[in-house]
């Protein structure tokens, strides 16, 4: 049963705690497939190692699963996917399905990871922070700001950035909504950058080094 889980950490691609994580959620769980406990060790590493998920065809495909083909019969990914699908700790998600309002009810039983059909498998709350996290992103999104004063904005614009004919920005007739001229020419893409993120109640500001992004904010 850990023979796989053995070769994974001494190639370095989980750690001793990862493999230990396994065999517990194996035990409690009634899992005892090796290829179903890797999918369990290497999810988990990835989470140690900053991410939200496992994906599989990145496993595949990176140096480190290469090396140890030679020491263990290493699945196609469809039939790993089809494996872990049918384990006992994973719990399926349907991404094609239209968002429900309530994104997190949409996996209703407790098992302990969250397989979408992207091939993506999550630690549960991992999976439910993102969720909550996209949640809100769109939540933000969607809304406008409605009691904006587009006046006093653009009067601030020209205060922090001076006077110009050539601004890219303008009055919409929507209320809370701010045109943007992109065709003018020169665009002052701080003064943008700042009208943007008045206007709508999220925003990302982008740019490379020395673009103004902390001057801007």
């Amino acid at each position: 049963m850990t023979m796989l889980l053995d070769v994974l950490l001494e190639a370095g691609l989980i750690s001793s705690f990862d493999r230990e994580f396994a065999i517990a959620m194996g035990r409690l769980g009634g899992e005892q497939r090796p290829e179903a406990l890797a999918a369990v060790a290497l999810a988990s590493h990835e989470t140690n190692e900053g991410h939200t998920c496992l994906s599989f065809d990145s496993v595949l495909r990176g140096d480190g699963w290469r090396n140890i083909e030679s020491e263990v019969s290493v699945p196609e990914i469809k039939s790993w996917l089809a494996l872990v699908s049918s384990s006992p700790l994973v719990a399926r998600l349907d991404t094609n399905r239209p968002p429900a309002h309530e994104p997190i009810a949409e996996v209703q039983d407790a098992r302990p990871l969250v397989l979408d059909d992207q091939g993506r498998l999550y630690l549960r709350r991992y999976w439910m922070f993102q969720q909550r996290l996209a949640e809100d992103v769109r939540r933000r999104s969607a809304t406008a700001i409605e009691d904006l004063d587009e006046a006093q904005l653009l009067d601030g614009l020209n205060r922090f950035f001076g006077p110009s004919a050539a601004t890219g920005t303008s009055v919409s007739d929507e209320p809370g909504q701010l045109a943007l001229d992109l065709d003018t020419v020169p665009l002052d893409r701080q003064r943008l950058a700042a009208a943007v993120a008045v206007a709508q109640k999220l925003a990302v500001i982008t740019g490379g080094p020395g673009t103004g992004k902390t001057a801007t904010a």
